[in-house]
């Protein structure tokens, strides 16, 4: 009877230990580091429910405190995170939640809200990546943000750079959403 009651409470606290629990999305802001102009961005999630659409918008911060619209629409999905470069693209990383199939892990819009790229994980991690936990998902599904570090980098353009643990992972254009390497 010990034996049987040991064995019911290890499967319960190992499958409690896979699952994911998210917290129901609520607006957020992200804002661009340095450049000529200050950018903003605002996720607005259009229902409290998980993998739920939202809304994006694109602004500046003026010298008199006026925040002017640059852009606003509806978002391929409900990002993760946001990184702004200094021109003004959006870049969404993830989804919140997650997407068991990985879609939408990376998505660039251009200073206008076209989008430039709209990417699934298995096109940008193409090989295993050097990192402890390049398989770790949970149950919603594979996330960029648990395999890469993102930074931008200006070398006569920027550019997205994805780096695993040994420094290793795709190149973007942040203005065009075209892969370099």
């Amino acid at each position: 009877m010990r034996r049987a009651l040991t064995a019911v409470i290890a499967a319960v606290l190992g499958s409690s230990a896979l699952a994911d629990d998210w917290a129901a999305p609520v607006p957020r802001l992200f804002v661009s580091e340095g450049g000529p102009t200050a950018y903003g961005f605002k996720v607005l999630p259009q229902n409290p429910a998980l993998g739920a659409q939202a809304r994006g918008e694109l602004f500046t911060l003026s010298p008199d405190g006026r925040v002017p619209t640059v852009w606003r629409g509806q978002l391929r999905n409900l990002p993760l995170t946001v990184t702004i470069s200094p021109q003004g693209e959006v870049v969404t990383v993830d989804t919140y939640g997650g997407d068991q199939q990985g879609r939408h892990a990376l998505v660039i819009y251009s200073l206008s809200g076209t989008v430039l790229t709209d990417l699934p994980y298995a096109a940008i991690v193409t090989e295993r990546p050097a990192h402890p936990r390049s398989q770790v998902g949970g149950l919603s599904g594979p996330f960029l943000s648990q395999v890469y570090a993102l930074t931008l980098a200006f070398d006569g353009r920027w550019t997205l750079v994805f780096k695993d643990a040994l420094g290793h992972g795709p190149v973007f254009d942040a203005a065009t959403g075209k892969r370099i390497r």
